[in-house]
């Protein structure tokens, strides 16, 4: 597995995903971009990463980054992780808010899937997500920050296994499969 930053915004928070995470096969890499127009960047690997794309052919690659409007970082950083031929290739991100143009350009086949929370009420609105309901998967955190806010006030909870709930469209490939995303994790520790 591969978690990867693309841009310097993103660093910081990729770097702690990884080390938090402890994965002890995975790798980190980090890209750069540079802005050309208003919706135009280009992207390349960061002259300080952690890794190289060297042995990385074949890998899962997980893109991490905060948030999603236009989509040009995101589609650009997964056409240039193609050269690795990932076996999958996913884009994590917190707050999924692509305008119309940007849930065009994510459709692209670079990448394989989306992975968010449902922190904006829009994103489980299929309607409105339309061709991406096929690679979306969304991490329904509620249940997890009504527990943490009940830890921080000191207040009476039910503790509850797993308090994070996962949607995702009968369209979705992985709708029916029973390979998650956790358990990929758990075999790399």
């Amino acid at each position: 597995m591969v978690l990867c930053a693309p841009d310097k915004g993103a660093r910081d928070f990729v770097k702690q995903m990884f080390t938090t995470l402890g994965l002890s096969k995975a790798k980190f890499i980090m890209l750069d971009k540079e802005r050309t127009a208003e919706r135009k960047v280009e992207i390349t690997l960061h002259k300080e990463s952690e890794h190289t794309f060297d042995g990385l052919e074949g890998s899962s690659i997980v893109l991490f980054d905060d948030m999603v409007r236009t989509g040009s970082t995101v589609v650009k950083s997964c056409q240039f992780l193609q050269q690795i031929n990932p076996q999958r290739m996913v884009f994590a991100v917190s707050h999924f808010y692509a305008s119309d143009e940007g849930r065009e350009r994510m459709a692209h086949p670079a990448i394989g899937e989306i992975l968010t929370l449902n922190t904006l009420p829009t994103i489980l609105n299929r309607d409105e997500q339309g061709r991406l309901r096929k690679k979306m998967v969304v991490l329904k955190v509620e249940k997890w920050l009504a527990q943490e806010l009940c830890n921080l006030l000191n207040l009476p909870q039910t503790q509850e296994a797993n308090p994070y709930k996962i949607d995702m469209s009968s369209k979705n490939p992985r709708f029916r499969r029973k390979i998650w995303f956790s358990e990929e994790l758990s075999e790399l520790k």
